[in-house]
């Protein structure tokens, strides 16, 4: 319920938060509130076409590219990680703890 209040202005809307979250996301995922049958079939099929590429991607070696939040993560994890044989244990772990809970907040 705490998640609902914190995402959607306002009174709660419905009494389960998981369904508003879900028809939102849904929503999102279509295009528009309420679609028709058609819409939702050219969705259907647009995202068809677009896994079936990924796949074929997949299969001759591509790869995604990572996210930019991803490189920086790696780029600052990679900076600690080469800073441990110049520094103390303790501050070594207390540095990747921190590493670690910053990341669990994004």
């Amino acid at each position: 319920m705490e998640l609902l209040r914190r995402s959607a202005p306002g009174p709660a809307k419905d009494q389960q938060p998981s369904r508003g979250l879900a028809q939102r996301f849904f929503d999102n995922r279509v295009g528009c509130s309420k679609p028709n049958i058609w819409k939702f079939i050219t969705k259907m099929k647009q995202q068809q076409v677009l896994t079936e590429l990924r796949i074929q991607q997949r299969e001759q070696g591509h790869e995604d590219a990572p996210s930019k939040k991803t490189q920086e993560r790696n780029t600052r994890l990679k900076k600690i990680v080469s800073s441990y044989s110049a520094t103390d244990r303790m501050y070594y772990l207390e540095k990747i703890a921190n590493y670690l809970i910053d990341t669990e907040d994004e």
